[in-house]
């Protein structure tokens, strides 16, 4: 199943949309590049009444860099304001894992950004245990983001990725888009995510926190079940992400000043690049030499 759409409802097996976003990436341990921070510009007025249109470009998410003590008070306030992710099972704490194999081109182009009207990031990602993998596509663009996304069984992906063109399967799209850019798997990355969803004024709102980021390289084209244990990226921090559409909501406006959030942007896969991947290699020193 292949779809893009609007929603802030997860998808997982049992819907093929997960939501485009309007993403702030940036990496604090990098020179912060100038931050877009339109969606909080908007927030000048209180949220309007309720039934008021949401916004037709999608949700925007903003991200914050938690210690372990912020981590602790923002999923006490997400208990308490927010109902857990649907998709997740109280038996593990309404948490769940993320492992995703990042693809890039042989020169880096994602990592480089060489499309600079453009960034986009290609990966395959399983949820869990999950026998089902995504095969997905995050644009941004104009500040908008979306997701393309298809569904496959785990079982399938090497027979998927070796077919010809035209074979019927939704997918056709995500295997031309590997044979036209040359992509290839670069990484791997898993966490585990704490997913809360509820409603404003303009639609729905999201409320993540990863935790226990790990990366390793990679040249195979698989998505373990298991989460990493080795290669710990971003020690002593976790990622919280809110999402929402239009204006900044009253009640995350609220969780931000009073836990005196900070904004920041992280993109897990420039992080897990830098970690993984040597100089020589992500500079293209290393088929210079040859």
């Amino acid at each position: 199943m292949s779809h893009e759409s609007n929603s802030l409802e997860p998808s997982r097996s049992r819907c093929c949309c997960e939501q485009p976003t309007t993403t702030l990436e940036n990496s604090p341990e990098r020179p912060a590049r100038r931050v877009d921070k339109s969606a909080l510009n908007r927030t000048n007025s209180t949220e309007p009444v309720a039934g008021a249109q949401r916004c037709a470009r999608g949700p925007y998410e903003i991200k914050f860099l938690l210690d372990d003590h912020q981590s602790r008070d923002v999923r006490d306030w997400a208990r308490t304001h927010l109902q857990p992710d649907p998709h997740a099972s109280p038996e593990n704490g309404y948490e769940y894992t993320v492992n995703s194999l990042y693809l890039d081109t042989p020169g880096f182009d994602i990592f480089h950004r060489a499309d600079r009207s453009q960034q986009s990031k290609y990966r395959l990602r399983r949820y869990g245990n999950e026998a089902v993998l995504w095969a997905e596509l995050k644009r941004k663009r104009n500040g908008q983001v979306r997701k393309r996304r298809t569904s496959m069984a785990a079982l399938d992906l090497q027979s998927m990725l070796a077919a010809s063109d035209d074979t019927g399967w939704d997918g056709d799209w995500f295997r031309r888009r590997i044979t036209r850019l040359q992509l290839r798997p670069v990484c791997q990355v898993t966490y585990q995510r704490l997913a809360c969803v509820g409603t404003s004024a303009y639609g729905s709102l999201r409320l993540t926190v990863d935790s226990q980021l790990h990366c390793r390289p990679v040249q195979d084209w698989t998505v373990p079940a298991q989460p990493l244990t080795s290669g710990r990226l971003l020690p002593n921090q976790q990622i919280l992400e809110l999402k929402f559409y239009e204006t900044l909501p009253n009640a995350f406006r609220d969780l931000i000043r009073d836990l005196r959030l900070t904004m920041a942007t992280c993109s897990k896969y420039r992080h897990s690049v830098e970690a993984c991947v040597s100089l020589d290699r992500l500079m293209g020193l290393s088929r210079l030499s040859h």
